[in-house]
């Protein structure tokens, strides 16, 4: 802008609140979808670490009740296992 004066301070002091403005709304979009990511990763973790915790557990179960069966005198070659 050539030839400023104290008559452009109200424009010039307009277009720097629009321009404060505009960053702002583009900096909490970022925001927002950087929370939205987190969000997912979180659920998808979640998800992840219950699976793996259900199977682990399963798997226990099942191997204590196969001690239980194989003290009791089954055969865990046999074909007909629990």
């Amino acid at each position: 802008m050539s030839d400023a004066c104290t008559d452009d301070l109200p424009v010039i002091a307009s277009l720097s609140r629009e321009v404060g403005l505009a960053l702002d709304r583009e900096e909490m979009a970022v925001l927002a979808q950087a929370m939205a990511m987190a969000g997912v990763r979180n659920a998808l973790a979640r998800d992840l670490h219950d699976s793996v915790a259900q199977l682990l557990a399963g798997t226990l179960f099942r191997l204590k009740a196969l001690r239980r069966w194989v003290r009791a005198g089954g055969d865990p070659m046999a074909k007909s296992s629990p």
